[in-house]
């Protein structure tokens, strides 16, 4: 079980990996005392960076981070990984990894025939799952072909769940489940209300593929980085051993539970990120 964030000792922290949605923001906001907290880490050194974790769009990125963060960016402080078979830190791209074409139409053609509404995201747009004829037709009408350079599939639904739809979600893992990871949530704040959301990942492309990757790009050993998180997705991440890994205290039970992350900080909405920071970080009071 996760120690209380209260219990850790002062540490040297190079790079700090955090979560978009819940941990630092909150419908779709950055949450303005994280703000500070991670400009006042920044500060301490040059070399200090912050990287947001997250399955959104660089494009839906760029537009919550650079109003508060412009000049950090442009020094290599600040960033993000962008995931879900492609990964980017900012515009430069870590990976990449299309699903084919014929998966996405499995995934449509599960969802249409089980009654699952929803939305399919890649780093541009976004496209409706009514049918594959639909599907098809908006493609030719917008000129993207999106099943044919498809960026990992996330799919945000009104009423999808495993107990409401048992055998989409069943049938899907059975067709796909050999080559991708199938994660199912639901966020914890009034834009989400009500939905569950499930990812579909190539296999060994989440989070924490993300974050070694960029440690090792940057030189930096995993043990002088810090990783914030609240969401079953990143469960990977926050299971990590090398880092200083820290789930909020309004994460699922699951997270709060696990033997292996370390520490457990304050509700998102207390500030738990920054709260974890000012306790970890040398220099940070």
């Amino acid at each position: 079980m996760a120690v209380a964030i209260d219990q850790a000792g002062k540490q040297d922290i190079e790079i700090i990996f955090i979560d978009f949605d819940n941990t630092s923001a909150y419908n779709g906001k950055l949450i303005p005392e994280v703000i500070i907290d991670i400009k006042k880490y920044l500060s301490l050194r040059k070399t200090h960076k912050v990287i947001w974790t997250t399955g959104r769009s660089k494009l839906s990125m760029d537009a919550n981070i650079k109003p508060y963060f412009s000049d950090e960016m442009r020094r290599g402080q600040v960033g993000y990984i962008t995931s879900g078979g492609n990964a980017g830190y900012n515009s430069k791209m870590l990976w990449k990894a299309t699903v084919p074409l014929d998966i996405s139409a499995k995934v449509l053609e599960c969802a249409h025939d089980h009654g699952v509404s929803g939305a399919f995201h890649d780093e541009e747009k976004s496209y409706s799952t009514l049918s594959l004829q639909e599907h098809e037709a908006y493609n030719k009408f917008i000129g993207y072909p999106l099943s044919r350079e498809k960026k990992g599939l996330q799919i945000y639904t009104a009423d999808f769940t495993i107990e409401k739809h048992p055998n989409f979600f069943i049938e899907l893992e059975t067709a796909i489940g050999k080559y991708y990871n199938l994660h199912t949530y639901t966020p914890k704040n009034d834009l989400w209300a009500n939905q569950a959301c499930m990812h579909i990942l190539f296999n060994h492309y989440d989070k924490a593929s993300g974050v070694r990757l960029f440690a090792e790009m940057e030189g930096v050993d995993l043990e002088k980085t810090m990783v914030l998180d609240d969401q079953v997705n990143g469960r990977t991440m926050l299971e990590m051993k090398e880092p200083i890994t820290v789930v909020m205290g309004n994460a699922p039970q699951i997270l709060r539970d696990s033997v292996l992350i370390k520490f457990v900080t304050k509700h998102d909405l207390e500030n738990g990120a920054g709260y974890a920071m000012r306790k970890i970080i040398k220099d940070m009071d």
